[in-house]
């Protein structure tokens, strides 16, 4: 007789079913399926979430621990690309400039290969917020809360 087993069944639309089969002592096997994909979405959540605090807390650890900050930075970027699985990653500043518009200047950036950088355009180097639909990103940006989470 062989032993029960379990294993996941992962269907080409999303679907994740766990299949768990026992066998039979007078032959053949008993099997029942599982949606699981709830499940298994929260846990690739969690395991992108760890990812991304990981490299926060290691990247934040190089820069207290080097005199050239910029390295651990554009590494940090990099990591965080590619745990969530971005085509560009990147680190600005939102300051209201002397005339009073409100810029946004582009710091540091990653991208993947192939991926055109934002500051292939001189446009968008030091870029001006002007659209009135901005207003609630630029408060909440001011203190210090961000517009999308990672879960």
């Amino acid at each position: 007789m062989e032993e029960p087993g379990v294993f996941e069944l992962r269907i080409p639309t999303g679907l994740v079913l766990e299949v768990r089969s026992s066998p039979l002592p007078e032959g053949g096997f008993v099997s029942t399926y599982t949606d699981v994909t709830r499940r298994s979405l929260a846990e690739a959540a969690m395991q992108q979430r760890d990812a991304v605090v990981s490299a926060l807390n290691r990247a934040s650890s190089a820069i207290l621990a080097s005199n050239d900050w910029r390295a651990p930075v554009e590494r940090m970027l990099a990591t965080l690309g590619q745990v969530t699985g971005a085509s560009r990653v990147y680190l600005a500043r939102d300051y209201q400039a002397g005339d009073g518009q409100y810029k946004q200047e582009e710091l540091f950036q990653w991208c993947l290969p192939g991926v055109s950088w934002f500051w292939d355009n001189p446009k968008l180097r030091s870029m001006t917020v002007k659209d009135d639909a901005f207003q609630d990103w630029r408060e909440r940006r001011k203190r210090g809360v961000g517009w999308g989470t990672v879960s």
